[in-house]
């Protein structure tokens, strides 16, 4: 099992974050994700679960750190998971 998360995680959080409700620098362009850490807690043929520690830096300088649980599956989302 890798703990890595690859590149295309890191620019689709960049584009993702910032319209988050729970984001605190809505409204503002993030400049960059960094994973701190990332630990696998589940992984399948079907679905892999990551814990993902990260900083972003906002283009204004600001600097936050947050933790999501990040999931990709193969093959198509359930209906119950489309919103997601």
């Amino acid at each position: 099992m890798s703990s890595t998360v690859g590149t295309e995680v890191h620019e689709l959080l960049e584009s993702w974050l910032p319209d988050q409700r729970w984001f605190s620098g809505k409204g503002r362009p993030v400049r960059a994700v960094h994973v701190e850490s990332s630990n696998v807690l589940l992984d399948n043929d079907e679905v892999l679960v990551r814990h993902v520690l990260m900083r972003v830096e906002g283009e204004d300088g600001s600097l936050d750190r947050y933790q999501l649980l990040v999931g990709s599956r193969t093959g198509e989302l359930p209906t119950r998971l489309a919103r997601a």
